[in-house]
């Protein structure tokens, strides 16, 4: 079997475990044999130098011995491989990549020290996992999600977790485009506040952290920036209506004092 551009994704995986196989194989015959891997030089390029796969043995200072593995999967075969082994899902959220996401390869290197053959079959196992293992494979293996500090025992509930922060996210990012700041810094600083605000508002319904990254952002600006907000998702509707709410009721504490609203601060410009 041959590696080509064309490859479909279970044939590149096929021809990819085929050629893993065969530089092991030769560590294990050098090693039945002689008793050592030292020399091993085992390598694989394809025709259009995307792919690439080396096996070699060495002697370390301390007498012992080591195989290392190094390999580097680019290009279409790179992108086909990512596709396949996703299968075309965000794994943070559990929704569908969109249709023009750019998928990207795989890279690795790697050694272990080398006194028997279990040694060579567990490191063969660790390398072609690392490099062929799909994502709901890698995800078999594991009993805990984390992220923000938040554990999760279950992939769904994690995956639900981040599709709340992606739509925070993007409010976010919406927002942020519709302001303009004085320096870089400042800029940084408040969108971690505001993504912070967001973030407590969605999943724990408390407005407070929110409000307080906005309270110096001029009202004519915000609402303006609010008006960007669109779209049927319930979380971003929550995060409108919020921001909306607020606005409405600075503009009647103004109304209020007899005061016009805000229209300079130190953070925006």
């Amino acid at each position: 079997m041959t590696i080509t551009a064309t490859s479909s994704g279970s044939a590149l995986i096929g021809e990819l475990r085929d050629q893993f196989k065969s530089g092991f194989a030769a560590a294990r015959k050098a090693f039945q044999e002689t008793g050592h891997i030292v020399g091993v030089s085992q390598s694989f390029t394809s025709a259009d130098g995307n792919v690439t796969i080396s096996l070699s043995g060495r002697k370390l200072n301390d007498g012992r011995e080591v195989l290392e593995s190094r390999y580097s999967i680019d290009g279409t075969e790179g992108a086909t491989l990512g596709k396949t082994l996703t299968g075309g899902i965000d794994d943070l959220t559990g929704l569908p990549y969109s249709p023009d996401t750019e998928y990207g390869g795989r890279g690795g290197s790697g050694s272990n020290v080398i006194g028997s053959l279990d040694d060579i079959d567990a490191f063969e196992k660790n390398v072609v996992d690392g490099a062929l293992e799909s994502q709901d494979e890698v995800d078999s293996h594991l009993t805990s999600w984390v992220i923000n500090g938040k554990i999760f025992s279950s992939r769904e509930e994690f995956r639900a977790y981040n599709r709340v922060e992606a739509v925070g996210r993007k409010a976010a990012d919406t927002l942020m485009s519709k302001l303009t700041f004085k320096s870089l810094n400042d800029e940084s600083e408040f969108y971690a506040k505001l993504n912070k605000g967001i973030s407590k508002l969605l999943h724990d319904g408390n407005p407070d952290d929110l409000f307080d990254a906005l309270k110096d952002v001029p009202t004519d600006q915000l609402a303006k920036a609010a008006k960007a907000l669109t779209g049927s998702d319930p979380s971003n509707k929550r995060i409108a209506k919020t921001l909306n709410d607020y606005i409405d009721a600075r503009k009647a504490h103004d109304a209020s004092k007899g005061t016009t609203p805000m229209q300079s601060l130190n953070l925006l410009v």
